[in-house]
Order: structure tokens, then sequence, then C-alpha cells
């Protein structure tokens, strides 16, 4: 499933079995709270419920939510309302995960402060900054069932982290890569065992990655990013750090130029990472707008692997970037001939 919004409403794409091939097909979720929906909402699941986090032009928080959805073909969605922030307005996109049994979803409002919503009973709750404004999108990951970190990055063009170590809320400075660079936009994070991945933006057009590798912190240049990243996602379809990460920034645009879709890989021949256009589906102009990763693993057989990038072009259409194992072992990305509209 991939959620997307329009000016409109709300769309929700599926589709049945792992095929690439396979006709996906599109359902309106409608206008949460009869109000155009903004942005790009955030989607995680909790055993067998689904949760989606998106805000409204008004700056309101709505959750629309299933549970039970990967046991049921035919799932009963729910709509709440979950208002704004106190004294505030939800000005980013919204990051989310499930860490303890409980939902959570975090945005920096118009103050530049950072706030909470957990729930189901869906409450607020105000972290304020780190000593500086914040902006772009929060990344929001659940670490060895302990911890709860949240990334975020301050107007000062540095990385921010604010986590919860099981009894008490605090912020950190992560700072910035070295050589006087200024972070740009925002972050993305995932976890896997004991590392942490953040991959964030410079303002020097390089994609960098913060990564915790279970003793040290480290940052790397993962090279430059012509015209700059905007809001990225990633996913892991693996079971190593390295050769199993993928990481797919915002479309790249020059003034002359339609966006494209840029990605930033690890690749295991020449052990080395690499950032890679993949241009944009033939005939379409793609929306300046954050694409959605969702990866799926399967030991064997190993044509169970399957990475798809989803991304908006003109027109509402969805079209999806699928990497999986082609003949011999090779792996190839293509567009899919299919698209889901609303």
């Amino acid at each position: 499933m991939y959620p997307s919004h329009t000016a409109a409403g709300f769309i929700g794409c599926s589709v049945e079995g792992n095929d690439p091939a396979s006709e996906w097909t599109s359902t309106s979720h409608g206008k949460p709270g009869g109000v155009g929906a903004t942005g790009m909402p955030s989607l995680h699941w909790d055993n067998a419920d689904i949760y989606i986090f998106t805000r409204t032009l008004g700056g309101r928080m709505f959750v629309r939510s299933a549970l039970g959805a990967f046991n049921d073909p035919t799932p009963s969605w729910t709509w709440t309302n979950a208002g704004r922030p106190p004294g505030a307005i939800a000005t980013s996109d919204p990051g989310s995960t499930s860490y303890g049994g409980k939902q959570y979803a975090f945005v920096v409002g118009d103050d530049q402060r950072l706030y909470g919503l957990s729930g189901p009973s869906w409450v607020w709750s105000q972290h304020g900054t780190p000593g500086v404004g914040l902006v772009g999108r929060p990344a929001v990951v659940s670490y060895l069932n302990s911890n709860l970190y949240v990334y975020v990055v301050g107007a000062d063009g540095q990385l921010y982290l604010r986590y919860w170590n099981g009894v008490f809320w605090n912020w950190s400075t992560i700072g910035a890569p070295p050589g006087g660079v200024t972070l740009v936009g925002s972050a993305t994070a995932l976890t896997s065992g004991t590392s942490i991945d953040i991959f964030v933006g410079g303002a020097n057009e390089h994609v960098y990655r913060h990564f915790w590798d279970g003793s040290t912190w480290q940052w790397t240049d993962q090279g430059l990013a012509t015209a700059g990243i905007g809001v990225p996602d990633s996913a892991r379809f693996g079971n190593t750090p390295n050769d199993t990460m993928m990481f797919a920034p915002r479309y790249l645009s020059h003034a002359s130029t339609q966006p494209t879709l840029l990605g930033n890989q690890w690749n295991s021949a020449t052990h080395t990472w690499e950032i890679v256009s993949h241009g944009a589906p033939a005939g379409q102009t793609l929306y300046f707008r954050q694409p959605a990763i969702a990866a799926s693993f399967i030991s064997m057989p190993s044509d169970g692997w399957r990475v798809s990038v989803f991304a908006m072009a003109k027109g509402d259409r969805v079209y999806r970037r699928w990497y999986g194992p082609g003949s011999h072992g090779i792996w190839s990305w293509t567009w899919s001939t299919k698209y889901c509209q609303m």
C-alpha cells in the first residue's frame, strides 16, 4: 500500500502478491474531516494494524487506521481527528513509528518547536527545541524496543536528536559533518539490529550518512547529488548493514529540466556507495514530492527480494520503480507500466 495526498483527498494503492507486473488498484479514503489534505503522510504498522498520519491544510493531524488489516482482505478503515498541536499549527509532514505498544507521530509546528502525538488515545505533547528553531520533517525510529529516537534538522544547519530512554525525554546535539558543512531539509532514519542510519542533505548538495555501527557514531559523505536533495525516504531489504541498504532522495530538478528520482545505494561489487539517477516514467512529469519506499526480503527463494519506490506524477498518478533480482542474479530497476490514480 502506498498512501498519497492530493489537494482534494487521500488515496491508497494496493496489489496482491509480490509480482512486479501485478495490477495495482486504488482506493479513495476521502478527505480527512471533510477538508483538504496536504503534504505527504507517514505510514507504519504495529503487528497486523496499519496507522497513517496526515495533516490538513489547516495544520490539524488526522489518523487513518485499520485494525487487523494484514489479516483481513477488506479491512475497516476509520478517521480520527487528533486536532492541532497545543498552541501551534503543524507545518511539517509527520514522522511516525510504533513503540511500547503505542503509536507515535511527530511534527514541527509553525513556532519551530517539536510536537508529539501518541495514542490511540491521541494526546499531544510539546517537546520544545534544543535551543534553536527546527525545520523539516522529523525522522522517527524505535531502537532495540527500548529507546524512541526523533531526528530533526535545526535552523542552524545541525542535526538534533530528541530521545526517550525509557524514563525521561532528552535533547542531544548530533551536529553536522566535518568541514563546516551545513545541513538542510529533512532527515530519514532506519534501524536494524544494533545499527542506526540517518541520511540528510547538505547545503553543498552532497548526501550525508550518519550511522551507529554498534560501537561508534560516524559521518560519511555519500557524494554529490546535483541540485541538492529534499525530503528522502529509506528502507532495508536484506540482512547485513551495507549491501542491503537502499536510500531514495526526493526528486531533484534543475530550472531547465523536469524532476527526476535519485537513489543512494551500496554497490556490493565495488564496495562503494553510489548516487544513481532513475529518471522519470516515460512521457510523465514527476511531482517534486517525497517518494515512499516499501521493501520486502525473503531468504528463500532469492527471487522474493523486492524494493518498490512509489512516485507521484502529474495527474495524481502513482508510479512504482521496483528493484529485484533479474536473470543470472542481476538486479535491475524498471518503471512499472501500471499506475494507480484517484
